[in-house]
């Protein structure tokens, strides 16, 4: 009975694992999507609405003279950092293929 207890506890957990993956991938997919959209959102949108699109992608937003300059909101920042493309990309490709 005691072990049937703790398989069944074990079950939930596991259950509870599952649906928090589930939950975390659909929301790193919602987040690549704004991503990707988020400069037609900004042109498109009424001030009120642009203001909120800033307010979830960026932070600590300052006027230095005539320079904006802000901190991007997690995961914003490693979205932009990867954009660098030599950043991700620096080597050799591991699968060459020959020139076309």
């Amino acid at each position: 009975a005691e072990w049937e207890k703790e398989r069944i506890e074990i079950a939930r957990q596991i259950e509870t694992h599952d649906h928090a993956a589930a939950t975390y991938f659909c929301e790193g997919v919602k987040i690549i999507e704004l991503a990707q959209l988020a400069y037609s959102l900004y042109v498109s949108q009424e001030p009120r609405e642009q203001r909120r699109l800033i307010d979830v992608v960026v932070s600590n937003c300052r006027l230095i003279g005539e320079t904006i300059e802000y901190d991007y909101r997690k995961p914003f920042d490693m979205i932009a950092d990867m954009a660098d493309f030599k950043k991700w990309r620096g080597g050799r490709d591991l699968n060459p293929r020959p020139p076309a």
